[in-house]
């Protein structure tokens, strides 16, 4: 079986939720070859979704040695040295999501009156009329819901989540030319061509630290692509759980990794006991 095969079984199996087989594939590849920095990097990936920090950095720090080039292990690597940061695991988030991935749709859009999508693709309409783009990755895809607001938008788009039954009701939308399981980080960094439009709706409130994200995302992006994404405005959602990023920090990294701050808007995202909570748009190019 060729490696590009072989990558395309690994990717089937981890949507049909078999990491563990896929994790036996892998290292029966890397019995053979042990020097196929990619296969490395694939399964750092899983023990990622899995938690297993220490032997997802065996892997990447053995990709690296392989290939001191692949600047995404590097920030992942980087990522697993101050994991401690991190308050929200991806198994945790995957469980929470798997749990209500069947009424997701209903819940955000009918109950929670959930916008945040259409805002997106309502804020790159206005901002590039006349663009098409190529390439789009959806960041922490779940159900498709940004997928449906931005299809006509791009021709191809490529999706992520942590939950496999989000991933089961997005395939069912047919919008997707691939979805894959895992962390969006990862995944993205994977890529072996480079992406115009990278959107994260409602991910970023389960992320503490942007940074590492937001180092691949620059990486993976063409000469003025776009990264465009949603945050809760501060003081919106207080004792949540979830992360509340403000102006100064998104600046800061917008700074640091050499985005051009394109455009922010603040508008009503959604509904929470009958309050709409304020949020804020972002979109930030590769310039």
């Amino acid at each position: 079986m060729s490696s590009d095969n072989l990558l395309s079984t690994i990717a089937e199996y981890k949507l049909s939720s078999r990491l563990d087989e896929a994790i036996d594939l892998i290292k029966r590849q890397l019995h053979y070859s042990p020097y196929y920095y990619e296969f490395h990097y694939e399964i750092a990936g899983i023990y990622l979704l899995q938690n297993e920090f220490q032997e997802a950095q065996l892997h990447l720090e053995r990709c690296l040695s392989i290939n001191n080039k692949n600047t995404s292990s590097a920030i992942l690597l980087d990522f697993l040295k101050n994991k401690d940061a991190y308050e929200v695991s991806n198994k945790s988030i995957s469980v929470l999501f798997d749990y209500y991935a069947d009424s997701f749709d209903e819940e955000l859009t009918t109950t929670l009156k959930y916008k945040t999508p259409q805002l997106i693709a309502d804020e790159i309409s206005k901002r590039f009329p006349e663009r098409q783009f190529k390439y789009m990755y959806d960041a922490g895809c779940g159900t498709g819901l940004c997928a449906e607001s931005c299809k006509n938008l791009a021709e191809s788009i490529f999706g992520v989540d942590l939950s496999m039954n989000m991933l089961k009701q997005a395939k069912n939308k047919s919008l997707y030319t691939k979805l894959s399981l895992g962390d969006i980080t990862h995944e993205l960094g994977r890529f072996d061509f480079k992406v115009d439009l990278i959107t994260a709706a409602d991910v970023f409130v389960y992320i503490q630290e942007l940074k590492y994200f937001f180092q691949v995302a620059y990486e993976q992006l063409v000469q003025n692509g776009i990264m465009v994404f949603s945050i809760v405005s501060e003081g919106q959602e207080e004792n949540s759980g979830r992360y509340s990023h403000n102006h100064k920090y998104i600046q800061s990294l917008a700074d640091s990794y050499s985005f051009k701050l394109s455009s922010t808007s603040e508008q009503d995202i959604r509904k929470n006991l009958d309050k709409w909570i304020r949020g804020k748009i972002y979109i930030l190019s590769k310039a």
